[in-house]
């Protein structure tokens, strides 16, 4: 028995219909993404995920949020960090220390009396992976006799973790190669290193800086630049860098968090 007319008819449009969507299904392939660029990356991360310069200050009125835009610029410039634009202040009785892994403070005035709640606080702080850097005090800002402010925040430190001591920064500390080699003029001044440490449980949770020369003030008011800065500059930068590399991510050179960097400058 021949097929009608009417069914070849039906068989023919089928074929036109549905065999061309059937063989273009299989022969699909996806279509292969342009890789990410650092540059995309550190786009995508929000505002929330940026790295904070968050300050303890005693001030009732704190100070209004400060651009330190040079300085973001000139260490995403070099690294994969991401830093928040701004400079902010906060209380330094505020009760959400673990809201943020790490603070700086300008010691302008004589640390307080350790009681058994501040103690307790600043424990859990820096038990939870907290860090302190307690810096030099702004000329403008000192109130009282340098050296002794500077020692009275040594004994407020050792009071935490009574046992525990403060010792120099020297070469072999992670602070000192944690992304660059820094010199030796950096870690030696005129009475040794201007910066002493304290560590607990082998980590740093204290960071004591009594040279105004290098403090973060100081490098806030210089030109920093992603590309190579006049001597002393680039020493300053190199410091803070090396800082916020120990503070946020570790020893890069171990982890390899900063790899997409490093082949980006071998291209």
């Amino acid at each position: 028995m021949r097929p009608s007319k009417g069914s070849l008819f039906i068989g023919l449009l089928w074929s036109f219909l549905y065999l061309p969507n059937t063989v273009a299904q299989q022969n699909t392939s996806p279509v292969p993404k342009p890789p990410v660029t650092l540059k995309q990356l550190k786009q995508s991360i929000s505002e929330l995920d940026r790295l904070e310069w968050m300050t303890l200050s005693f001030n009732k009125k704190l100070l209004a949020d400060q651009s330190i835009q040079r300085i973001r610029k000139a260490v995403e410039g070099r690294t994969t960090l991401i830093l928040h634009p701004l400079q902010r202040f906060i209380n330094f009785d505020t009760k959400s220390l673990n809201a943020h892994p790490f603070f700086h403070l300008e010691m302008c005035v004589p640390a307080p009396k350790m009681d058994w709640e501040t103690r307790f606080r600043w424990r859990d702080y820096f038990n939870s992976g907290g860090t302190l850097f307690l810096d030099a005090c702004p000329v403008s800002k000192i109130s009282g006799d340098e050296k002794n402010l500077y020692r009275s925040w040594k004994d407020w430190g050792r009071m935490i973790f009574p046992g525990t001591g403060w010792s120099p920064l020297n070469r072999k500390h992670a602070l000192s190669f944690s992304f660059y080699l820094l010199e030796k003029r950096m870690l030696l001044g005129r009475e040794g290193s201007p910066f002493s440490i304290l560590e607990h449980d082998g980590r740093v949770i204290l960071l004591h800086n009594q040279s105004r020369r290098w403090s973060w003030h100081t490098l806030k008011s210089k030109p920093v630049t992603a590309k190579l800065n006049p001597p002393n500059v680039e020493i300053h930068l190199r410091l803070f860098i090396n800082l916020l590399m120990l503070l946020f991510t570790g020893d890069y050179k171990q982890d390899q968090l900063h790899l997409p960097t490093i082949l980006l400058r071998r291209r």
